[in-house]
């Protein structure tokens, strides 16, 4: 048998050092690339809060005012690898039980609500992304007098939505990303109106705007939220019927917005 040379072991040695080091090396590289995609944000669940003020105007009427008020919003999205996907969207806000007492009218209480069916792009390069979100909207809204409970205004909208959320995250790929965020919405749709003043119903025509902007804090799958919010509607004077019509009128809510959610 051949005496081992010390030189065989050496090359061994040699060997077994660089296959070592390229493993170090690609469970770096790995590692690396991991920290500069950040966390995985394919589906996201989110339930968001808040509260600030409700206002409703009449065009030509002094049935104005504004009181406090509430908003709520259940959200579930999901989107692929490639950036197409979908979602649905509950939102919800409604005005204390004050509305016109303060102008020396009975008072009311408005509550607006809507569902939102889209389907989802999302543009992302870095720490950039931008979902935009087409659908349609079923949105309601409504005027209750508070002493009889009679539901004064009606009015049912059902119409196309779009809108754009950019987000920036500040510290792509660390144990705690920090983000600031928007979202601006604007949407059209044939409304029909009732009113407990007249029996018939009327045809019009709303608006819709939904602003939001603020920030956020993720880590791993738990994301929280703070911030501004603004949604409102402008419904367009109706058509005539046997000599009525329902007035123009806008309302809005405004406040600030709490949010949690489940990214993953």
């Amino acid at each position: 048998m051949r005496p081992a040379n010390p030189s065989d072991h050496r090359t061994q040695r040699a060997r077994v050092a660089r296959l070592l080091l390229g493993i170090l090396a690609l469970a770096s590289t790995s590692a690396g690339i991991a920290a500069q995609e950040g966390y995985r944000s394919n589906f996201r669940f989110d339930i968001a809060g808040g509260f600030g003020r409700v206002a409703h105007e009449t065009d030509g009427s002094a049935t104005d005012g504004d009181t406090g008020g509430a908003f709520g919003r259940l959200r579930f999205e999901g989107v692929g690898d490639q950036g197409f996907g979908g979602g649905i969207r509950l939102e919800a806000w409604g005005s204390d039980d004050d509305l016109f007492v303060d102008e020396g009218f009975q008072a009311e209480e408005a509550r607006a609500s809507d569902l939102f069916a889209h389907f989802t792009y999302r543009f992302e390069r870095g720490p950039f992304r931008m979902p935009a979100r087409i659908g349609f909207m079923a949105h309601h809204y409504e005027l209750e007098n508070v002493a009889s409970g009679v539901t004064t205004l009606e009015v049912d909208s059902f119409g196309p939505r779009f809108e754009v959320a950019p987000e920036y995250v500040f510290n792509r790929g660390d144990v705690v990303e920090f983000s600031v965020y928007g979202e601006l919405g604007i949407a059209a749709a044939y409304s029909n109106v009732e009113t407990s003043s007249f029996s018939n119903d009327f045809d019009s025509s709303s608006a819709f705007w939904f602003a939001e902007v603020g920030g956020r804090m993720r880590i791993e799958f738990a994301e929280f939220g703070l911030g501004f919010i603004t949604h409102g509607i402008y419904t367009d004077e109706s058509d005539t019927e046997n000599g009525n019509f329902v007035r123009a009128f806008g309302a809005d809510f405004a406040g600030v917005v709490f949010s949690a959610a489940i990214v993953f």
